[in-house]
């Protein structure tokens, strides 16, 4: 009799919490999601490195290329970090840019019901 070992989900309360953070950039013309993911990353390991960007754990989850707006997921531990990093984007793709941090939320539900 061959037994199936069953992997349990970790339990919430031992998960790493998370906070997504609203952010619009400032530019003239719509930038494409790629770029931005891309240049988002690129300062995270300019700013902080393998091992910090690691630690901080950026995702772009979401990005809405007619307002130039995304959501971005970090660690909440690292919450001012990934703001820091945000903050140094200056140029996509020859493109200037100035971010501008408008909500940070817990959940994803909450920062677009208040996005609204």
């Amino acid at each position: 009799m061959r037994l199936k070992k069953v992997l349990n989900p970790i339990p919430p309360t031992l998960r790493e919490k998370k906070r997504y953070i609203l952010f619009k950039l400032m530019c003239d013309e719509p930038l494409e999601e790629s770029d931005v993911n891309f240049a988002v990353n690129n300062a995270f390991l300019s700013l902080f490195g393998s091992f910090g960007s690691a630690k901080i754990n950026p995702k772009l989850i979401e990005w809405h290329s007619q307002e130039n707006t995304g959501i971005l997921k970090c660690e909440r531990s690292s919450k001012e970090q990934a703001i820091a990093a945000l903050q140094f984007l200056k140029e996509i793709k020859r493109k200037r840019v100035v971010p501008n941090i408008i909500l940070v939320s817990g959940t994803l539900k909450s920062l677009r019901e208040s996005a609204k």
